[in-house]
């Protein structure tokens, strides 16, 4: 029998021209690294610590500025909530005055202190809901802050007859309710200079 002669391995003196052997078959399918000096690879695994580091470092900056960020996105958001809420109770309180106006209350400034404005609600519109309610219960609950006393000629009208000829004074076309029943007169008046201004 043949023996196979298979020639003695010798060990490389430096780790510098070491080699890897594949099969023929084989190095076509892989490609074999090439070979890499001992201090290129330190350099280079420095270098990817190094990276990797630097990594490390801008993603916390990064993690950073979107903490600060989200506190500048929160801080804004607290301020829109509270402009907001400023908004709102400004739409309350011109609907509570516009809608106590309408009934003549004695002083408004009381009848919206007991109006509870915790039932009213601003819609997405800007609507006030519930404020009709509110006064009405005030009204209900209050009569007497509504009730005023209407000035002495108030609803006085001049008779048919003296339209022509009578003069008005000052304190008489200052009432609303008495200008508002006489207007025609009035006007009349004054074209033909018969106001006094005086009284």
């Amino acid at each position: 029998m043949a023996q196979d002669q298979t020639p003695p391995t010798v060990a490389p003196e430096s780790t510098e021209d070491v080699k890897i052997e594949q099969p023929e078959g084989k190095a076509q399918e892989q490609q074999t690294p090439p070979n890499v000096p001992y201090n290129r690879f330190k350099e280079v695994n420095e270098e990817k610590q190094a990276l990797k580091l630097k990594l490390e470092t801008i993603e916390t900056e990064r993690l950073t500025e979107q903490g600060k960020y989200k506190e500048l996105f929160e801080s804004s958001e607290t301020k829109f909530k509270t402009l907001q809420d400023s908004i709102n109770q400004e739409r309350i309180n011109a609907s509570l005055v516009t809608e106590l106006a309408k009934h003549n209350p004695s002083s408004i400034d009381v009848a919206k202190r007991l109006i509870d404005v915790q039932g009213l609600t601003v819609g997405e519109d800007g609507s006030v809901m519930g404020v009709q309610e509110a006064v009405a219960k005030v009204i209900q609950e209050v009569p007497q802050l509504f009730t005023v006393t209407p000035p002495a000629n108030a609803g006085v009208k001049v008779p048919t007859g003296e339209v022509g000829s009578r003069s008005f004074t000052l304190s008489e076309i200052q009432d609303p309710v008495f200008r508002n029943a006489n207007w025609e007169a009035i006007e009349k008046a004054s074209k033909e200079k018969r106001i006094d201004m005086t009284k």
